[in-house]
């Protein structure tokens, strides 16, 4: 070969080596510890406002909260549950103060360790701050699911910020997927799990990079990985493209 197409060769078999697809972990929030995890929560404090939706209600039943305990115990409400504070009459409003005195109430059982925050690394890079943004905008300023949970319009304005910030990208035909659809599925996951797959930004930007090559070249590497060789879907690229 010359000497162009002997680099070539060489930066091809480099980039298969190192090219190697992973696959996102689920980033669960890391909670601190909540002292005495199997104390009865004292629901006595609870702010008059709340006491007809959350307590008695049964509400905070474990069962409805996803827990296997007989007892409301302080586990189950400040870690197990997604976002126990959704049963608040009103959602978050600077009208109205019952979401917040509650939420008062909540950290001084739980601590600020046991809330659970919105982890936006599920959004695409070019819409997570419009996203965060409009979170903020939406009387849920320390992005917690008790307060985003209880605001479901928060994926209507998340899908508009991911079609306007990211409408000069290709991001939703990598996805295969429309910015109305992937909004819901993150939000409705989210407050379901209270976890969302990461964002695989890598995997977007090598899409990107190789979305210049031919379906010819797809095909050419396809039929290379088919039989194992690296070696020879190098040379397939040299001769196809160097010629």
């Amino acid at each position: 070969m010359a000497l162009s197409q002997n680099l070539l060769f060489l930066s091809c078999l480099g980039a298969i080596s190192t090219a190697i697809p992973t696959t996102p972990l689920l980033k669960a929030r890391q909670f601190g510890s909540v002292s005495n995890p199997n104390d009865t929560v004292d629901v006595s404090g609870v702010p008059e406002c709340a006491v007809a939706n959350c307590v008695t209600s049964g509400e905070w039943i474990p069962a409805r909260l996803g827990c296997h305990t007989g007892n409301l115990t302080r586990e189950c409400f400040c870690q197990t549950a997604v976002a126990p504070l959704t049963c608040s009459p009103k959602a978050p409003s600077s009208e109205d103060n019952c979401f917040y005195e509650l939420q008062t109430w909540f950290s001084g059982i739980c601590g600020q360790n046991a809330v659970r925050i919105a982890d936006l690394s599920a959004i695409p890079d070019c819409g997570r701050d419009c996203t965060a943004a409009m979170i903020t905008e939406e009387d849920c300023a320390d992005d917690s699911l008790n307060c985003i949970c209880q605001k479901p319009e928060i994926y209507n304005k998340t899908a508009t910020c991911l079609s306007q910030a990211c409408s000069n990208t290709k991001v939703f035909k990598y996805l295969d997927d429309t910015p109305d659809h992937f909004a819901y599925s993150w939000y409705t996951i989210l407050c379901q799990t209270g976890v969302q797959e990461p964002f695989n930004e890598a995997g977007y930007q090598s899409w990107i990079n190789n979305g210049k090559w031919s379906h010819s070249l797809k095909v050419g590497l396809g039929v290379g990985l088919g039989i194992g060789s690296p070696v020879l879907i190098c040379l397939w690229i040299i001769v196809n493209f160097t010629s």
